[in-house]
């Protein structure tokens, strides 16, 4: 695993946890499901800014 691999993976990890952790405490969802959903969130936003970058840039 290269270092760059790493850091990605950690702030995709930290990222994460934040929105779960806000999603949990707004919506009263237990900690594994927010976690869950933190990480959806974070897949969704990646997805659909390499897919605008995409659409932006041909």
């Amino acid at each position: 695993m290269s270092a760059f691999d790493a850091v990605a993976s950690v702030v995709g990890d930290g990222v994460a946890w934040v929105v779960g952790r806000v999603v949990g405490r707004a919506f009263h969802i237990e900690r594994n499901r927010a976690l869950q959903i933190g990480q959806f969130v974070v897949l969704g936003v990646l997805t659909v800014g390499g897919l605008a970058l995409c659409v932006v840039y041909t």
